[in-house]
């Protein structure tokens, strides 16, 4: 295997980067469907075993994140492979596909780019990383093995972002890694490596690969997690995507209005703040799903209700009484579009643009939450909860 340095070039010190308005959304795997997410298995009929699963983000539980579960040796003894892709947008030049990165203690997991519809093998790589069970930072180098990245060390539990720039025209990459204690500004790890597929079709594929090993040579062990894959087209761009930025929604909405499924009877009440605010509980005992929690006022008004709350807030608490999300003036939230189109999906009377009803799409783990509709201008009113479970 081919051992070289790289020397660590930190961009702490770039001023001026490029505008996040560049990046595409490809997934951030928050609405808890892993539709346009493709997973396999090798071998295939050991398909039971590991996988893929959308959980609540450790950091942030309104957010989720893609899980690789390696899962155990096949019969026992023998290398199990799982893989994920998603689709990206054809790169046919220079572009960059962003994403972030968490492991356990002991994996072995190779990400990166593809002009391949399917993964069969490494070899169908383009540009691609590596983290092994020394948790340091390798890159593929052509047909000329995975290379050590000097000084590139990882730690587990710990959030990294990756940028891969890949160029197309030459079959080559760039690669730059920042996070946790070892990577504190955006460092080029990688220059100018050779793809491994030297293919000149467009990359359009991101993949991601663990594998168990067999038990004469064992490698991954624990999970590792996924979250955020942007690209931007228009070349090299070495920010951190922004809130701005619109996220395709992948999940599944119903297409029929009235095909949601209630998770709480709406409820319909006087509403003020502090302990005159109106409550509202329910359970979530799936896996984390999707719930669409709105707080209408405004919208009464348009009904004909003359005491209508002019400025709803919800917030919506757990068990432990913690905030696990709050919102004044629906439109306001980064998901709107998404939240327009499920509101409409199953059935609740859409939000007119603009209006201060209030409202959220949040991922949550089963327990036990709250919804406080209070108001935001300190007048009182009639207001309507409302909590969809999204299937």
């Amino acid at each position: 295997m081919k051992k070289t340095n790289i020397a660590l070039v930190s961009l702490a010190l770039l001023a001026a980067p490029l505008a996040n308005a560049q990046w595409q959304g490809v997934n951030n795997f928050d609405s808890g469907s892993l539709t346009g997410v493709s997973v396999a298995f090798s071998p295939e009929e050991d398909n039971m075993n590991g996988g893929i699963s959308i959980i609540p983000d450790p950091d942030n539980t309104t957010e989720g994140v893609l899980q690789l579960d390696p899962g155990v040796f096949t019969n026992g003894t023998d290398t199990h492979n799982v893989w994920f892709w998603v689709n990206l947008p054809d790169i046919t030049g220079t572009a960059t596909v962003y994403n972030r990165i968490m492991r356990g203690e002991l994996v072995d997991i190779v990400w990166g780019t593809s002009p391949t519809d399917m993964p069969a093998s490494y070899g169908d790589f383009s540009s691609a990383l590596r983290l092994e069970l020394d948790g340091i930072f390798d890159y593929r180098e052509g047909s000329d093995g995975y290379v050590e990245i000097d000084g590139a060390s990882s730690t587990e539990m710990t959030w990294y972002e990756t940028w891969l720039v890949v160029d197309v025209a030459t079959n080559t990459y760039d690669a730059f890694i920042k996070g946790g204690t070892e990577f504190p500004d955006v460092t080029q790890v990688v220059n100018d490596a050779a793809f491994r597929n030297q293919s000149t079709d467009p990359q359009n594929r991101f993949y991601a690969r663990i594998t168990t090993g067999a038990i004469d040579n064992p490698k991954a062990v624990d999970k590792v997690w996924f979250d955020d894959i942007f690209v931007d087209l228009s070349g090299q761009n070495l920010t951190t995507p922004g809130d701005d930025v619109v996220i395709p929604d992948p999940g599944e909405v119903p297409t029929e209005n009235g095909s949601g499924e209630l998770a709480n009877l709406s409820t319909r009440g006087q509403v003020a703040s502090g302990e005159a605010a109106m409550f509202v509980g329910f359970v979530a005992t799936d896996d984390a799903r999707r719930f669409l929690i709105r707080g209408a006022g405004p919208l009464l008004a348009d009904f004909g209700v003359t005491t209508a709350l002019t400025n709803p807030v919800i917030t919506v608490r757990n068990s432990s009484q913690e905030v696990v999300a709050t919102n004044e003036n629906w439109g306001d939230n980064s998901n709107s579009a998404s939240i327009a189109l499920t509101a409409a999906a199953v059935g609740a009377q859409p939000f007119a643009d603009g209006s201060a009803d209030a409202a959220l799409m949040l991922l949550l783990a089963p327990g036990i939450y709250t919804v406080e509709v209070s108001t935001g201008d300190g007048t009182t009113g009639v207001a309507l909860a409302e909590i969809y479970r999204i299937p």
